[in-house]
């Protein structure tokens, strides 16, 4: 299930003076060499925000999660289709019939597939918890999308968790078999030059 907040609150992060410089640097999108792009915002200890900008539409952000945080994605250019799922406690896993979660692989995580929204800059925020939608992909509707990112509290010590969908072509609501994966190599960011926010 996705949740679509009002993105007043995200005001002094996303609607910075810093931000336009960042924005410039996506305009110059083509001699840039990573399929994606990153900035650090504004990090303390409860909350972590930073942008992200994809060179291109053929890239997809894989899938992952943010282990107990809450999430909030603010599209700032183009337009973004998030592909989401919720992990099943393990009641809902033993509850499932002809799956036993004492039987699954340590890697495979059983998952209900939210579905697939599509977000545009125009739009308000997707909201993502720790017990809702917090597994997800990125696929860019076009060239040069941007997006703001904010979690709470922020990765700290808490490594995300890559995945690969066992299930090809998921209906709503359907249990999923997610394997978890090593990071991509082909998902890498090049960090852009940004005056990190100091205080709010």
């Amino acid at each position: 299930m996705f949740g679509f907040k009002s993105c007043n609150f995200l005001f002094p992060l996303y609607d910075h003076p810093n931000m336009y410089g960042f924005v410039k640097v996506l305009c110059g999108l083509e001699s840039m060499t990573a399929p994606m792009y990153y900035a650090d915002i504004y990090e303390s200890e409860h909350i972590h925000a930073c942008l992200f900008g994809f060179k291109s539409c053929d890239f997809l952000f894989p899938l992952h999660d943010h282990p107990d945080m809450y999430g909030f994605l603010k599209v700032l250019r183009g337009g973004l289709s998030v592909n989401s799922y919720t992990k099943l406690s393990r009641d809902e896993q033993e509850a499932l019939k002809g799956i036993k979660s004492d039987a699954l692989s340590a890697n495979v995580t059983i998952a209900k597939f939210e579905g697939i929204s599509n977000r545009w800059h125009s739009d308000d925020c997707v909201y993502l918890g720790p017990k809702f939608s917090n597994i997800h992909s990125l696929t860019p509707l076009e060239d040069g999308v941007a997006f703001f990112d904010l979690l709470m509290p922020g990765y700290h010590d808490k490594p995300c968790t890559y995945f690969k969908n066992i299930m090809q072509n998921p209906k709503l609501k359907q249990a999923c078999l997610l394997q978890k994966i090593a990071e991509p190599e082909d998902y890498y960011c090049q960090v852009l030059p940004y005056e990190k926010i100091k205080t709010l």
